[in-house]
């Protein structure tokens, strides 16, 4: 439940920045003042509703602030280490291209065939009336 928390903190934090300026820093502080607050609830109903309030507000800055040009629309991945609630080092993984221009034409057949067996159950997949490969 935790990292399901931070994650979300982590998306909050992420929303946060497409707001202007003086209202980002008022809003920053106070979902973090929220977060400390209630980082040694042990109740499972209350860190629940927690969350849930949590989610919404997320769910609000998405239909309510717009993205930047040249914003993800998903979060990356990488190593996020934070400390006392302040982000200490971020470094995200670089992006993996497709596979498609990395193998030669007969991995791509091979993979081609495992894909039509096993969307065949297992079994021989029909002959295509035009050959492709």
């Amino acid at each position: 439940m935790r990292g399901n928390i931070l994650r979300s903190y982590r998306e909050l934090l992420t929303l946060l920045k497409r707001l202007p300026n003086d209202a980002q820093s008022a809003a920053g502080k106070e979902a973090k003042h929220k977060i400390l607050a209630n980082r040694h609830e042990t109740d499972s109903l209350k860190i629940t509703d927690l969350h849930k309030q949590l989610i919404a507000k997320i769910s609000f800055l998405r239909m309510t602030t717009t993205r930047r040009p040249g914003e993800r629309a998903r979060q990356a991945s990488g190593t996020f280490v934070l400390r006392g609630a302040d982000l200490v080092e971020a470094e995200s993984a670089p992006e993996q291209r497709a596979i498609g221009n990395q193998v030669n034409m007969s991995d791509f057949k091979q993979r081609h065939h495992t894909l039509l067996k096993r969307q065949h159950f297992g079994r021989q997949p029909p002959a295509s009336h035009g050959k492709l490969f």
